[in-house]
């Protein structure tokens, strides 16, 4: 039961009182309820109510036959008391009674709004009631749905995680929703005792402005207003005003203070990345998705002397040189369309109209929340023109040292190549004089050890220059070991060393360019014999591992120093080298170690060494990855007979140094051959237009015309009809050389000096040749003077 206040009804009940049987119908409480009358008789306990009200209550229309208790009988249970206890307030000096209860009718429940008053006798008893009653169930239906929505639009205000102000355009009356009070720490009572614009914003400037946001800022505005919290921090707060309809304003506010804070330590990070890019000497820029610049430091325009921002878009392309400028544009597209990192070099004009290298890298940068998304781009350029510049003087200085190589190797091979014809020559004979026999030896031993460190010497220059190419196949390791113990057979035998050789009987096979990976035994054979003394013990072991043949190479000689390991496989790296040493047995240039390293490496190896120092000998391990057996192949084809004893070879001699002419011609005759000399080009020509040759060795490097020209005339002549083998025989043995020889129309290429066994090979190889009279002459290169 909800009473009213007194005054509210005291107008009705006085009136009510005045005129008892009064037909108030059609009256309105508040203006909108419908009312009627009634009256009860306290003393009868009867009731009567008015035509309205029987109409309402669905009572007879005559309005009599209800008493008290019948009347009360139909009131919920719950608003009895307070229907009695009302009427029973009432006093002779206080009269009047406002009493709200739920009534039972056919139509249903309904809720009476009572304004009466009770009658009082004589001696003060109360006698009868009279009162308008007011139908307020309407009312009260809508009262309650407009609570429920009420509570709920306040419930939702305080849930937000935002603060809500609605407000006067005053400020007169300011309300906020709970998290106003959360994020700012002033509770609802401190909003209500004090003006909650002075707590908010202390500083009147500040205030004033707050105030104009609220009261004149337009919907979807937002202002940063930072607020003053409780314990009198400021509080970042982005504020958003609109209007309601009943002319108040909500305001609609965010805390941003970790937006902000982000803010200004990316504000604070792109100070410090500007500092640092106008302070770093390179040139660094950024791009957006399409390649386009969009920032370019400052040490770009320093340097080109451009306007700041004309390199933004594709501006800075004007600065580069015009024959970069295309291809520069066309890669940096291809980048960016690409999405991958680039390194461009170009030539950028400077200030003072003179062009310098540059190289520039750029990157993408990609977004993780974004993988689909365009990257942009950074990138740095770098000034390089000093190290172009050098590398430049270097290349031209390699190039140098590699002619000077070549004409060293040339010049030296050339007065080699008759000394060891000679040799060769005198060696066919049987020399019964000691003393000549031992002067043909050492003059053998010594030209070999000149040829060796001749190619030890370009070796290595190819090996630096990455110029060094194998050949390989699949190969039975005995094969490899063959070769290098005929090769360094005079070595090991030169101080009687002992040697063993422990090779499986199983044919174990490897990818390798046999005469290279011989090369490698050879020159760890060749080491081993030259550190240990003489008559010690070196062997040689083949060790089978699953999937690895590992080759050892071990003697009891002097050893290796620790210090001396790590650095053993460099160029020109030697053990202690002593005065007496130097032209002994232990002379050499050190790279023949070095030598074996890399070409080993080329095979997808390794050379590992193990000694327990000085005086405990050294043991070096080759390990090398096994392949299977190759398939069956058809044996190459072999010299009928040998060369020499055929006798029916015709052979031509070309070299304008008619020592190494006559020597070689002497030593072919030796071997039972008809040999014809020229010492020029001309010469050549003309004796081979009038016999048939079977074999032509042609110096190339002759003064009126090289051996190239002679080699393309020999080719166009006559002779091309007939089966000739056409050697070239040089000082030069570079790749550069022989292409040129193979397009000049040479078969084989062999680097003087010739040994005697190469030139039986293309002895053998010339007699194979004359036999095919319906084929042209192989083209193949083999019987060469020296590994390649």
């Amino acid at each position: 039961m909800n009473l009213s206040a007194e005054s509210r009804c005291a107008g009705v009940a006085q009136r009510a009182a005045s005129d008892p049987r009064a037909e108030p119908a059609g009256a309105l409480v508040d203006g909108a309820a419908p009312t009627f009358g009634l009256e009860w008789d306290l003393r009868t306990d009867q009731l009567r109510h008015d035509t309205a009200g029987a109409r309402a209550l669905g009572l007879e229309t005559d309005g009599n036959g209800e008493t008290g208790a019948d009347f009360l009988a139909r009131v919920h249970p719950a608003d009895r008391a307070g229907l009695r206890a009302a009427i029973a307030a009432a006093t002779p000096a206080k009269p009047t009674f406002c009493a709200r209860y739920r009534l039972e009718a056919p139509a249903g429940q309904r809720v009476i709004q009572d304004q009466g008053r009770v009658r009082f006798d004589a001696a003060g008893s109360a006698i009868a009631v009279t009162s308008v009653s007011a139908d307020v169930t309407a009312d009260v239906a809508a009262h309650a749905d407009h609570s429920r929505r009420l509570d709920l639009l306040v419930d939702v205000m305080d849930r937000l995680p935002a603060m809500v102000m609605v407000l006067d355009t005053e400020l007169a009356d300011v309300r906020v929703n709970r998290s106003m009070s959360r994020i700012l720490g002033w509770s609802r009572f401190d909003l209500e005792e004090q003006d909650p614009l002075s707590l908010w914003w202390p500083q009147p400037r500040l205030r004033e402005h707050a105030r104009a946001t609220l009261v004149h800022g337009g919907a979807g505005t937002w202002t940063d207003l930072p607020m003053m919290d409780h314990d009198g921090n400021w509080v970042d707060v982005a504020w958003s005003s609109a209007s309601l309809p009943d002319g108040r304003r909500v305001a609609l506010g965010i805390d941003v203070r970790e937006q902000r804070c982000t803010e200004r330590r990316l504000a604070a990070l792109e100070r410090r990345f500007r500092t640092m890019a106008e302070t770093v000497p390179d040139i660094l820029f950024t791009t957006d998705a399409e390649g386009r610049a969009d920032y370019v430091n400052d040490r770009f325009y320093r340097t080109t002397g451009l306007q700041p921002g004309s390199a933004l878009g594709e501006g800075w392309l004007d600065a580069l040189h015009p024959d970069d400028r295309a291809n520069a544009r066309n890669v940096w597209r291809e980048a960016v369309a690409q999405g991958r990192s680039l390194r461009l070099r170009y030539r950028l004009r400077c200030a003072d109209g003179a062009y310098r290298w540059w190289e520039s890298r750029a990157r993408p940068i990609t977004d993780p929340d974004s993988p689909d998304a365009k990257p942009a781009w950074f990138g740095a350029a770098s000034d390089i023109d000093e190290l172009v510049c050098t590398r430049e003087a270097l290349e031209e200085a390699d190039r140098q040292k590699d002619e000077f190589l070549a004409i060293l190797g040339h010049e030296l091979r050339n007065p080699m190549a008759p000394v060891r014809n000679a040799v060769d020559l005198m060696q066919t004979h049987r020399l019964t004089e000691p003393q000549l026999a031992w002067a043909v030896g050492v003059i053998d031993r010594q030209t070999r050890q000149m040829d060796r460190l001749l190619d030890d010497l370009l070796d290595v220059s190819r090996i630096i220059r990455g110029k060094l190419h194998l050949s390989p196949r699949v190969v039975d390791i005995a094969e490899v070991i063959s070769q290098a113990v005929d090769a360094s057979r005079q070595q090991l035998e030169a101080r009687a060393h002992q040697f063993q050789l422990d090779v499986p009987d199983a044919p174990l096979y490897l990818a390798a360019d046999p005469a290279r990976l011989a090369q490698v035994l050879t020159n760890l054979l060749n080491n081993a014999a030259k550190y240990t003394p003489e008559g010690g013990h070196i062997a040689l072991q083949v060790e089978a591992r699953p999937g690895t043949l590992v080759l050892h190479v071990r003697d009891d000689g002097d050893g290796i120093d620790a210090d001396l390991r790590a650095s053993l496989f460099r160029t020109f790296t030697q053990g202690q080298r002593r005065l007496e040493r130097t032209g002994g047995s232990k002379s050499g240039l050190g790279l023949g170690l070095a030598i074996a390293a890399r070409i080993t490496e080329l095979h997808g190896g390794r050379i590992e060494v193990d000694s327990p120092g000085p005086g405990g000998g050294a043991t070096f391990s080759v390990y090398l990855p096994r392949t299977d057996a190759p398939a069956p192949e058809r044996a190459p084809a072999q010299c009928a007979e040998a060369p020499a004893a055929s006798g029916e070879l015709s052979v031509l001699v070309v070299d304008d140094n008619r020592d190494a002419a006559d020597g070689l011609a002497m030593l072919l005759t030796a071997m039972g051959h008809r040999v014809q000399t020229c010492h020029s080009g001309a010469e050549a020509l003309a004796v081979a237009g009038g016999e048939r040759l079977h074999l032509v060795l042609l110096d190339l490097g002759m003064d009126d015309m090289d051996g190239f020209e002679t080699a393309r005339r020999l080719r166009a002549t006559d002779a091309v009809g007939r089966p000739m083998l056409l050697a070239a025989v040089s000082g030069y043995g570079d790749n550069r050389t022989r292409e040129r020889a193979r397009a000049a129309g040479f078969d084989r290429h062999l680097t003087k000096p010739v040994s005697r066994e190469a030139l039986a090979q293309l002895l053998c190889d010339a007699a194979a040749v004359g036999a095919r009279e319906d084929g042209p002459a192989d083209s193949g290169e083999t019987g060469q003077g020296g590994p390649e």
